[in-house]
């Protein structure tokens, strides 16, 4: 339900606005000085959360606070904008569902600030790279502007399960010739307050291997 609302929105600033010019080092700041508590963000919570529809989606309330900070949100910040947004809905909620959706909100946050992240870094190295909401909610995570024209790229962890999670999520967008996958590995990764992000001699390698598509 939620993403059919989402992906049938009217043009709008929040869903078609530019991601805010963020550094990198700003949120590598945000991640050292409160490190993301990997195990407490598995603790608690219904399984049956995880993937369910009737889920206000975390993607808009985190690019919502970070529009209205500036800057990419703690935690904290993003918990409390998810919790302003959907309040009504969420009131409506017994404790038990309450604290699965809390659940999985907090385990969205490690992937939403990676992509941030890995816009401001490509945008550091001198790339035309746009990232919006509605981009995101359509499976575009950033639209990088070439001589050849646009590649759409897709940002993920390699994970058998993320995998899995691909193969499923790609039903519901449309794939073509001019999107790029770069998953997250071992080898490629940088690790800053417990979260995995992509390094920044991997961010070059991609660009100068998109650079150099025709």
């Amino acid at each position: 339900m939620w993403y059919r609302l989402a992906k049938s929105m009217p043009l709008c600033d929040l869903f078609d606005g530019d991601m805010p010019t963020v550094t990198s080092d700003s949120i590598e700041r945000v991640l050292g000085d409160d490190p993301f508590d990997a195990v407490a963000s598995k603790s608690g919570g219904m399984r049956s959360m995880e993937r369910a529809g009737c889920v206000p989606m975390m993607s808009i309330a985190f690019h919502g606070t970070m529009v209205d900070l500036g800057r990419v949100p703690t935690l904290a910040e993003y918990i409390d904008g998810y919790e302003r947004r959907n309040a009504r809905f969420l009131s409506e909620l017994d404790d038990r569902t309450l604290a699965g959706i809390t659940a999985r909100v907090i385990r969205a946050f490690p992937s939403l600030v990676r992509d941030v992240h890995f816009v401001s870094v490509a945008r550091e190295l001198g790339a035309d790279v746009s990232r919006t909401l509605r981009q995101d909610i359509r499976g575009i995570d950033a639209t990088i502007l070439t001589a050849s024209g646009p590649r759409f790229v897709r940002l993920y962890y390699d994970s058998p399960r993320a995998r899995k999670f691909r193969i499923s999520k790609a039903m519901a967008h449309d794939v073509s010739e001019d999107h790029v996958d770069f998953p997250l590995t071992r080898g490629n990764a940088t690790e800053v307050g417990n979260v995995f992000l992509y390094s920044r001699d991997s961010v070059e390698e991609l660009l100068e291997s998109i650079r150099a598509l025709r």
